[in-house]
């Protein structure tokens, strides 16, 4: 298959002339504005929730998931939002958001996004809590759920690009963004950028889409709690990416290099660590997420 000719994006027009964004789900603006007034209630969250019943859902899935610990299946999302707590919730329901308002229908692709998102979400939050408890784990789950909303863009509004670099990567075992450098086309983190800088998103998620490649794990020492959230999430992704992805051996033993020589640790403390990740993948495979 002849290869796409490469091109380039005006980051001033993309996403507002040439390729224009609907706005955001109002689900997720009506709770915005609720949890910035004085008397935020879990009945008002809850309200407005029960009108989006595939929301819901997908909330309740990731509640579930073995990271949280219930007992039990958790199926009300008043005990939900009251557990977790409103601004966790909130989250959720952005990132949910967000990706819904990228409109894309393949099932394939939203399945691939949802898998490896929420278990790098889960993954930061497990790293966060072992090695820089003092960051908001609220922050961290949103950063990296929504690290690679550019490869959404990416495959919405440049398909064929998009399954070139993709073919390539599976082909050559190596990271999609190696594949975007060998074909010289754009990369989906600067797409992720563009795309929070149209819809105003946290700056965490800014943070996150511009820095999560293997390139990345380097340039956050000295980076302050700033630096400390990008570290954890571009590790997460790194990880999540291990456990779940055919990589040829090279690329395998230089992330592993890169992620012990991250955190400092032995051998044996990272074996462990990454056998800690591989459970988390275990126990997310169970639930379809588009």
């Amino acid at each position: 298959m002849e290869s796409p000719k490469p091109f380039e994006i005006d980051p001033a027009v993309f996403l507002k002339e040439h390729f224009e964004l609907p706005p955001l789900p109002q689900c997720a603006v009506q709770i915005q504005d609720v949890i910035l007034k004085p008397d935020v209630s879990i009945e008002r969250i809850c309200k407005i929730l029960l009108k989006e019943p595939i929301l819901i859902a997908r909330i309740l899935k990731i509640v579930n998931s073995a990271y949280y610990g219930f007992r039990r299946e958790v199926d009300d999302i008043k005990f939900a939002v009251a557990y977790l707590g409103i601004h966790e919730i909130y989250n959720m329901v952005l990132s949910i958001s967000v990706v819904k308002a990228l409109g894309v229908m393949e099932t394939a692709e939203l399945d691939r996004f949802w898998n490896h998102s929420v278990l790098t979400a889960i993954c930061a939050k497990h790293l966060g809590r072992r090695f820089e408890p003092l960051l908001s784990p609220e922050r961290i789950w949103l950063g990296a759920i929504l690290h690679d909303i550019g490869k959404l863009v990416y495959f919405k509004f440049f398909p064929d690009h998009y399954k070139h670099i993709l073919d390539y990567s599976h082909k050559h075992g190596c990271l999609f963004s190696q594949g975007e450098k060998h074909f010289s086309f754009p990369s989906s983190a600067s797409m992720g950028i563009i795309l929070c800088d149209r819809w105003r998103l946290p700056s965490i998620v800014r943070d996150a889409c511009g820095g999560h490649q293997l390139d990345d794990l380097k340039r956050f020492d000295g980076g302050g709690s700033r630096g400390d959230f990008r570290r954890i999430i571009c590790s997460a992704n790194l990880m999540a990416i291990l456990v779940a992805e055919e990589l040829n051996n090279e690329l395998k033993q230089t992330i592993y290099d890169g992620l012990k020589e991250c955190y400092s640790l032995e051998e044996k403390d990272f074996l462990k660590l990454m056998g800690e990740v591989y459970d988390l993948k275990l126990d997310l495979a169970k639930y379809e997420w588009s």
